[in-house]
């Protein structure tokens, strides 16, 4: 009957890489299964277009295997890097985030240098520096755990949004659409937990700036005391924030002039063990609202993921005056600061 032919720019994927802030000196790659050939990389330069992983020692593992994931030290240009890698579940590509180990090491090596040169001071200022360093090596190990962490949480999240992305949308345009609309909130996440150096990040702030695009006069309130949530749950609010922003702006009240989208939150029953996070979210002006046929992934999402990750619950209401979501998280150190 004939043949489609669906491209996508090697630049293209490089800018999303690009906004997802992993890190100074660190490498994004998409390659191929089949032979290793790089389908996207960030940086990318004339020089990397014929890079390939084929000769890398987990490439074989990975590509002619059942094993999904590989996280080790490997040596790339003649340096050390720390990489971790994830073959894509029904996509022949694997995604590697890389790190080279001056980067990783640099800030540790400085300030034991100065320390050693303190120590020679005095014999008392040795032993003291000896406890420092002890404590700074198990704080590095720390550090070095956490990094690993994010690169294994990074890549699950971009598999995720990937395989899900594809499966609900039927057109080109809807998946790199649904595709860019989820990893810019990913990476706005990123950015936010990166200024607060991975402390937490503002509920207001997360609401803001999925809404911020969509915003008009008059058209959304949003409302609540200051609170901050953990890496974890600012990532799971933020893609159920994202959700709702998305399904609004094409059904709901933002996709028609005169509605209006009010989030408000608050702390339920304070300093109490059954303590809290409830927040509204209420359409109103919008087109006629009718319950969906099927769950797609957005609504999974919405439905699911607080509920299973944090205990939490989601009652979503669709009135004949507009969609409404309550949402009702454990306040507890797995959800804020």
């Amino acid at each position: 009957m004939g043949a489609v032919d669906i491209q996508l720019g090697m630049g293209f994927l490089a800018h999303l890489f690009r906004s997802l802030h992993v890190g100074a000196g660190a490498t994004v790659g998409l390659y191929r299964t089949t032979d290793g050939a790089v389908a996207a990389r960030f940086p990318v330069s004339e020089a990397l277009l014929n890079e390939s992983i084929a000769t890398l020692p987990y490439f074989s593992e990975l590509a002619r295997s059942d094993i999904q994931n590989w996280m080790g030290w490997i040596m790339s240009g003649g340096e050390s890097q720390l990489v971790s890698v994830r073959r894509l579940s029904n996509w022949p590509l694997i995604v590697s985030v890389s790190l080279p180990k001056n980067e990783i090491y640099a800030g540790a090596w400085s300030r034991l240098l100065w320390r050693s040169a303190f120590a020679a001071v005095t014999l008392a200022g040795l032993l003291a520096l000896t406890a420092l360093v002890a404590h700074q090596a198990r704080r590095e190990a720390m550090l070095m755990g956490e990094l690993e962490h994010r690169f294994k949480n990074v890549l699950t999240v971009v598999d995720a949004v990937i395989n899900r992305a594809g499966e609900e949308t039927q057109s080109t345009a809807d998946f790199l659409s649904s595709l860019r609309g989820r990893l810019q909130s990913i990476a706005d996440t990123q950015s936010f937990l990166s200024r607060s150096r991975w402390k937490g990040v503002s509920l207001g702030d997360l609401i803001s700036a999925e809404l911020g695009p969509y915003a008009t006069r008059g058209n959304m309130r949003i409302e609540g005391p200051t609170i901050h949530l953990v890496p974890n749950a600012s990532h799971a609010v933020a893609m159920v924030v994202h959700e709702l922003t998305t399904n609004a702006a094409k059904y709901g009240a933002l996709a028609r002039p005169g509605g209006q989208v009010t989030v408000r939150w608050a702390l339920m029953a304070k300093g109490t063990p059954a303590a809290r996070l409830k927040i509204e979210w209420n359409e109103i002006g919008g087109p006629a609202v009718a319950s969906p046929t099927r769950q797609g992934y957005g609504s999974s999402v919405i439905n699911d993921l607080l509920t299973y990750e944090f205990g939490g619950r989601v009652d979503i209401v669709y009135a004949t005056e507009g969609f409404r979501c309550t949402i009702e998280l454990p306040a507890n150190a797995e959800t804020m600061v």
